[in-house]
């Protein structure tokens, strides 16, 4: 089984899924473990716990029936699982209590063992702070831009009518 997630729309439309796919199956090909079946988030936060993701819900609900038709769930990066300790950790502590594990390509390891539980709680400490460094830059940005007298805000302001025509948009 594996997971494959992105967190914005543009990500969806570019390479990001299709390269973790290519990724998680050949790992999984090389590890000689049984391929079941693939589950996508496309264009949803790892902010979010397993419950709010749509495809994440829709994984765990053969986990939760016997018999189980996995025993280890594959994903690209470490990030994919989670991007705030909460969410990383309640899925992947969900999972081991019913006798499932999760693997990670990108460092080649899964949590069936105590060196990669210890290589899952360093992933799951960078995600979370890539995050912290992602969510700073945004706020930076639109920090500046207000500094600056820019428009900071959804949709920009309407500008004056032209005469004799509709108002123009910001």
């Amino acid at each position: 089984m594996d997971y494959l997630r992105v967190s914005t729309e543009e990500q969806a439309k570019g390479y990001g899924i299709a390269y973790s796919g290519k990724r998680t199956a050949r790992h999984i090909s090389q590890k000689g473990w049984e391929h079941v079946g693939t589950f996508v988030d496309e264009g949803v936060s790892g902010a979010l716990e397993s419950r709010q993701r749509p495809a994440l819900r829709r994984l765990m609900e053969p986990a939760w029936k016997g018999p189980r038709p996995f025993d280890i769930v594959v994903v690209n990066e470490g990030r994919a699982i989670g991007r705030t300790g909460r969410a990383f950790w309640r899925w992947v502590w969900e999972l081991q209590e019913i006798g499932i594990f999760v693997a990670v390509v990108k460092r080649d390891y899964d949590n069936s063992t105590p060196e990669g539980e210890s290589k899952m709680r360093k992933d799951a400490d960078y995600a979370e702070d890539e995050r912290e460094i992602i969510r700073e830059r945004t706020q930076g940005g639109i920090q500046e831009k207000a500094e600056n007298g820019g428009y900071t805000g959804g949709q920009g302001p309407l500008r004056l009518p032209r005469p004799g025509g509709p108002p123009r948009p910001g």
